[in-house]
């Protein structure tokens, strides 16, 4: 049996790939391959558990999915978390994570690239909106761009070939590549599944924010204090400039009323209109996006 392990990059179109194949999952099934529809949810069909295990190095859930899998010529596990976090493993953890994988079947790992540049700002625009975390302290970072690619961590991703040799050593697996650029959603299906897919609808998943609307959130960012704040001030955002990113809607229902009543207002005045490339914006988008959530939150508060 042939073990796929999706792992990304972050940024590459993993959510829409893997909503591609968590609902086809049962024509799969006819066809002998297996896409576990143990995931994060039916919205994130992802299989995030995966990372929290090599983190944990608890791997009993790992062992039972793969236990169900008998009688299937290929598994598909994705989730783009495993490379978001490499760096964050115990050797001795990912150790046994490939050798439980490697005793159910052959193993081989899918890796989706993208220019470095334009995934550098896309990342970038999803750590401002990510809540802080203790893993990754460039989460819901106020930093402008220049910095936030100084981070140890950001660097490493960024210097292409190190990161490609550091997966190849950590995995010590055989990796097939593809382009974010140049090849689709189909396409990278096509290798995982080994099949020759039907025409499926395909979902485009996981839109950006603005660029202005990111910027806002980052200088925000700098005035949280709290995740309830966060989730408050993403929801304001949210809210007035409506999009489809799945972090923005997930932290915006953990909002609550009485924090969002409780939001001053004159933060919105801190917020300056600056340059922060590769953001690219207008002075009036920014005051616009202020004038919204201001107004949203007088209406809110009245």
């Amino acid at each position: 049996m042939d073990i796929i392990l999706h792992i990304g990059l972050p940024k590459t179109g993993s959510s829409a790939l893997q909503q591609y194949l968590f609902d086809n999952r049962d024509w799969l099934a006819g066809h002998k391959v297996y896409y576990p529809e143990h995931v994060t949810s039916k919205a994130n069909p992802k299989h995030q558990w995966l990372t929290t295990s090599i983190l944990k190095s608890e791997f009993q859930e790992l062992q039972n999915v793969l236990s169900n899998s008998k009688g299937y010529k290929r598994v598909i596990l994705s989730t783009e978390s495993i490379s978001n976090d490499l760096y964050n493993y115990k050797s001795e953890a990912l150790d046994e994570f490939l050798s439980i994988l490697c005793s159910f079947g052959r193993l081989k790992l899918c890796i989706v690239d993208r220019d470095k540049y334009k995934w550098a700002k896309s990342y970038y625009k999803q750590a401002i909106l990510n809540q802080d975390s203790a893993r990754m302290p460039f989460y819901s970072t106020a930093d402008d761009f220049s910095t936030f690619v100084s981070d140890v961590t950001i660097s490493k991703f960024m210097c292409r070939a190190q990161l490609l040799s550091d997966i190849e050593s950590s995995f010590n697996a055989p990796i097939k590549r593809f382009n974010y650029e140049e090849h689709d959603i189909v396409e990278i299906a096509h290798w995982l599944t080994g099949l020759e897919l039907p025409q499926f609808t395909l979902t485009n998943k996981n839109d950006s924010i603005s660029d202005a609307a990111a910027e806002v959130m980052c200088q925000l960012n700098a005035k949280i204090v709290s995740r309830r704040e966060k989730y408050a001030w993403t929801k304001v955002l949210l809210d007035t400039c409506p999009n489809s990113s799945a972090v923005m809607h997930s932290l915006s229902n953990r909002a609550d009323s009485s924090t969002i009543a409780s939001l001053d207002t004159t933060v919105l005045d801190s917020i300056k209109v600056r340059r922060n490339p590769p953001l690219s914006y207008c002075d009036q988008d920014i005051l616009d996006i202020i004038g919204l959530m201001r107004n949203y939150l007088i209406e809110f508060k009245s």
